[in-house]
């Protein structure tokens, strides 16, 4: 039993809450919300160069515009986490001094990333990313097509960090990749945190 005698008892029952948590051993955080985000990137002029005599060749500038929307899911007591998103990305190229036939790229993605606790202190990291990203000038090609498959074990330090070891493979324009990667999911602050499979994307 909580009793709470406070005049604003918003921020009191909260604490309550967290308190009650810690002693039942519950997760009673609240449940993530859904979320968007749009993005404008601007590289810079850079000089391209002959590879084997260094002879300049021109310039590129490289603008990207990005969106992405996600949507968490939080099951089991907190045990499962599931994150659901799609993003489009469009690359837009410029040349000086040199003429080139791409002029811009489009590509499309899904992601599911899912953490799952299996006891305490374990858990696992799965995350399958298919894609596709192309030209659109052309035919479609099934070189177009990326995934990516990861897998992980993951070790829980305590409420604010878990990290993990795995392998991805990767599959981009036709070439699969194999990779180790490392996962860190790392709440800093109430305002500041820090997820991760790396080498595959930081947030």
């Amino acid at each position: 039993a909580v009793l709470i005698n406070a005049a604003n008892p918003g921020p009191a029952a909260i604490m309550a809450a967290e308190a009650l948590g810690e002693v039942a051993g519950k997760d009673v955080r609240a449940p993530p919300m859904p979320s968007a985000s749009v993005g404008y990137t601007l590289f810079p002029y850079q000089t391209l160069s002959h590879v084997d005599t260094g002879a300049r060749i021109g310039e590129v500038r490289v603008t990207t515009q990005q969106a992405n929307v996600s949507y968490p899911i939080v099951a089991n007591e907190g045990r499962t986490r599931l994150e659901l998103s799609a993003s489009y990305q469009r690359l837009q190229f410029d040349y000086r001094e040199l003429t080139h036939p791409l002029e811009s790229v489009q590509a499309i993605s899904a992601t599911a990333f899912l953490r799952q606790r299996l006891t305490e202190t374990w858990g696992v990291v799965l995350v399958a990313s298919p894609g596709y990203a192309d030209d659109f000038e052309g035919r479609a090609s099934l070189d177009a097509f990326t995934s990516t498959l990861v897998a992980a074990g993951s070790y829980r330090f305590g409420d604010d960090l878990e990290v993990g070891l795995g392998v991805a493979m990767q599959n981009v324009f036709g070439e699969p990749l194999l990779l180790p990667v490392a996962s860190i999911d790392w709440t800093i602050t109430d305002r500041l945190w820090l997820k991760s499979v790396l080498p595959l994307n930081a947030e």
